[in-house]
């Protein structure tokens, strides 16, 4: 990820062990950094001022989602379970076109596995909405539980394919997207805090890296942070390193910690899809 001085976000020093004076200006920084983003929450998705179209996107997929939520409570206490359902068709179809045709974009932003990867986690979603409009549209007047036992055992399904790819992409991403080796200097470190609230954040860091690439000077650091709060490698020290040749910018961290998530959504849909299909079909 390019270090940029102005990202308040991430807090930047030449300490490898961190201080306690360096500890308070992380928190004071972070404290900003909120305050900012209550005001901005674009910030939060490291948006700039000055981009409008990413501003809008992010919008109109918060206020989706928002009308989204509020048609599905209005759904179940009236027992429309069509309404929901046509919700969730979706949700899968909106994120799956997306995947599908823009997986460029989302691979230059932090960590991501390769566009092929994304492209075809994209399909399955779309495959998936496909057949639960046809679900929809022939099953709709059946029994009420039945209905949705359908619904879920597709959704079931389809998470666990995509989740399985997801995962698959991830351990390759190595070779599929962080393919070339370069000489970098270790320039100092950023920090910043990872977790839901004050009382559980934890520190993480990254190693800020200062190389060239095709004649370009690039100041970067990982795209997954280190779950720590001290660094191993020495400010001045040189190392070799492996970035994203399309994306210069982009550093292979301990990406592997993040696949426990997606593992975690394969293991239940796989659970799910095999009790609702017992309770189906046998």
């Amino acid at each position: 990820m390019r270090y940029d001085p102005e990202n308040i976000q991430y807090y930047f020093n030449e300490e490898m062990t961190l201080s306690a004076a360096g500890e308070a200006a992380l928190d004071n920084q972070l404290k900003k950094y909120r305050n900012e983003a209550l005001k901005k929450p674009y910030k939060m998705y490291g948006i700039k001022e000055d981009q409008t179209g990413d501003k809008i996107r992010i919008a109109i997929g918060s206020l989706w989602f928002i009308a989204s939520v509020l048609v599905l409570l209005y759904s179940v206490p009236m027992k429309r379970y069509d309404i929901s359902g046509w919700v969730v068709v979706g949700f899968l179809m909106v994120i799956g076109l997306l995947m599908l045709f823009t997986p460029e974009k989302k691979a230059s932003q932090y960590f991501s596995e390769s566009a092929s990867s994304q492209r075809v986690q994209g399909a399955v979603l779309v495959i998936g909405g496909v057949f639960s409009i046809f679900l929809q549209l022939k099953y709709n007047e059946m029994d009420t539980i039945t209905f949705l036992m359908k619904k879920w055992f597709v959704i079931s399904i389809v998470a666990a394919v995509a989740m399985t790819v997801k995962v698959i992409g991830y351990l390759m991403a190595e070779k599929s997207v962080y393919k070339e080796e370069i000489e970098a200097t270790c320039i100092g470190y950023v920090r910043t805090k990872e977790g839901s609230g004050d009382e559980i954040l934890h520190t993480v860091c990254s190693p800020v890296f200062e190389y060239h690439h095709d004649g370009e000077k690039i100041q970067a650091f990982y795209d997954v942070l280190e779950t720590n709060k001290d660094g191993k490698i020495p400010v001045g020290s040189t190392i070799r390193i492996k970035i994203d040749p399309d994306h210069p910018e982009k550093v292979m961290g301990d990406h592997k910690r993040l696949i426990t998530t997606p593992a975690v959504f394969v293991l239940i849909g796989v659970i799910a899809a095999a009790a609702l299909g017992y309770f189906l079909y046998k």
